[in-house]
């Protein structure tokens, strides 16, 4: 079965969470993606959409804002070495 790691891109956007909304968004323009990881470390904490980005520009301005203010946090992952079959685990709530 097909894994994760041989159909997943390696050269995805990524910024920290205290990154301006204007400079992520320039970003994910001039890398022509719908998206950028934000990271903490090594950890994903949260994922930026366009959505997020529209969401937040329909509030007003958005000068000052950073990525934190709008990022959906802790997206659900999936490891790498996963076949594509294979559902994701459940998340444990605590």
């Amino acid at each position: 079965m097909t894994t994760i790691r041989e159909i997943m891109s390696t050269t995805l956007l990524t910024v920290e969470a205290t990154t301006s909304l204007a400079e992520a968004a320039a970003q994910m323009d001039g890398r022509h993606v719908g998206a950028a990881l934000v990271l903490t470390g090594d950890h994903v904490s949260g994922i930026l959409t366009e959505r997020d980005i529209l969401r937040a520009v329909a509030t007003g301005p958005v000068e000052g804002t950073n990525v934190a203010a709008w990022m959906t946090r802790e997206p659900e992952t999936i490891d790498s070495e996963a076949t594509t079959g294979q559902e994701a685990a459940p998340r444990i709530q605590g």
